[in-house]
């Protein structure tokens, strides 16, 4: 294979998968190639690699994360929610899954939940830009203009590389 040869690495990751269908990085690694290309095979190659990962390594937390943002963006909202509830009683400190989490009361219109589950983010990361950026935004519309700019402050002064 030679560099950017990714048919090639596809091929030789389904290769692999002949000879042990539970590898399953390949099967995460494999849904990570088709999540923006074809979300069906990226959703049905990350649900294999949480039925293959028994040991619940790092893979079958950010594989069934993965399920969750893809049903998200595919607006299926209530499947979405709740895979991100799994991912947290698997995981409590998987911060990307509480912020999804406000993100769905937010378009729920449960900005109270919102808040609650931005501060469980917050806690776990509390420099986790995006988070305080939507917390400041949320208290902006409840007329709390300090808390607000506090995070809007914040999440400015918060490290570009803070995302995971």
């Amino acid at each position: 294979m030679s560099k950017g040869d990714y048919k090639g690495a596809v091929a030789a990751l389904r290769k692999c998968l002949t000879v042990d269908p539970t590898f399953y990085r390949a099967h995460y690694s494999l849904g990570l190639w088709f999540h923006d290309k074809d979300p069906e095979v990226a959703e049905a190659c990350f649900h294999q690699c949480v039925e293959a990962d028994s040991k619940r390594t790092v893979y079958f937390v950010t594989a069934l994360y993965s399920i969750g943002e893809l049903l998200h963006k595919q607006g299926d909202l209530v499947r979405a929610e709740a895979i991100y509830r799994e991912v947290l009683s698997v995981d409590p400190v998987y911060f990307w899954a509480h912020y999804k989490l406000a993100n769905l009361q937010i378009i729920k219109g449960d900005l109270v939940s919102a808040l609650v589950w931005l501060g469980e983010c917050l806690t776990v990361n509390p420099k986790f830009a995006p988070a305080l950026n939507s917390r400041g935004f949320m208290l902006n519309k409840q007329c709390h203009k300090k808390g607000a700019e506090a995070d809007y402050r914040a999440s400015l002064l918060a490290p570009s590389n803070n995302s995971w």
